[in-house]
């Protein structure tokens, strides 16, 4: 993808909804078609408060779909060494199991449990914990917060939300989505939805294409100033 450029125009559409949306596995609005075999690389970048980029990371996010045993297996891969794997029903998205690596340790979450949560966190194969959380409400893995937005019916006035339940419940709010024009650095234009999101009172805005509904970038502001930036490569 080539580097995109936000126009001054920002076009804000208000459009009245009525309620929000509470979205769960297997519910109707998500749009299976969306979720296909794929590998999408991503910039992280983490900047101070200053605007100096301090540290990146190229992320390759790996969709693979296993229809036989009716189950996807979504797999994000850093360079600098983390990785995460995450298997959840298909085409339902309920989770099933999660492994995130980082460095010598290991962290497991399995939700083959029902609402019953085990998470095991080992180092070097030895375990270190080994504890359990309930959610109660139908969730989603929390690896996959990022991947659903483009499977949501998205477009102006748009309001849903969704529980996440990796690591710790918690609820992913669509506050606004508006549309914005992209420049791709010649006379032609890119349509974007411009998505706010509450994840679990930090506030999150994404970029996704209204044509394809991929990611295109995603900011995270913290409270002492400094950002976290993902953007499609």
């Amino acid at each position: 993808m080539r580097s995109l450029f936000v126009l001054p125009l920002l076009i804000l559409t208000a459009a009245s909804v009525r309620g929000q949306e509470t979205v769960e596995p297997g519910s109707k609005s998500i749009n299976q078609a969306y979720f296909k075999p794929a590998s999408v690389f991503q910039k992280l970048s983490w900047i101070d408060k200053y605007g100096t980029i301090t540290r990146q990371a190229t992320l390759n996010c790996v969709t693979k779909i296993d229809s036989a045993n009716k189950r996807l297996i979504y797999l994000q891969l850093r360079n600098d060494g983390k990785r995460d794997s995450t298997i959840v029903e298909w085409p339902s998205l309920k989770p099933i199991y999660t492994a995130t690596f980082v460095g010598s340790k290991e962290f497991i979450y399995d939700y083959r449990g029902g609402s019953a949560v085990k998470n095991t966190t080992t180092q070097n194969g030895h375990v270190e914990k080994d504890t359990s959380f309930t959610v109660l409400s139908p969730y989603f893995d929390s690896y996959l917060t990022d991947y659903l937005f483009g499977a949501l019916p998205l477009k102006p006035g748009y309001h849903g939300q969704f529980r996440i339940g990796s690591g710790a419940s918690a609820t992913v709010s669509i506050k606004d989505v508006f549309t914005d024009v992209l420049s791709t650095g010649s006379t032609a234009t890119l349509q974007a939805y411009v998505v706010v999101v509450d994840y679990n009172g930090y506030k999150v805005t994404y970029w996704i294409d209204k044509a394809t509904a991929t990611m295109l970038k995603s900011i995270y502001q913290g409270p002492d100033g400094s950002i976290f930036m993902k953007s499609g490569i």
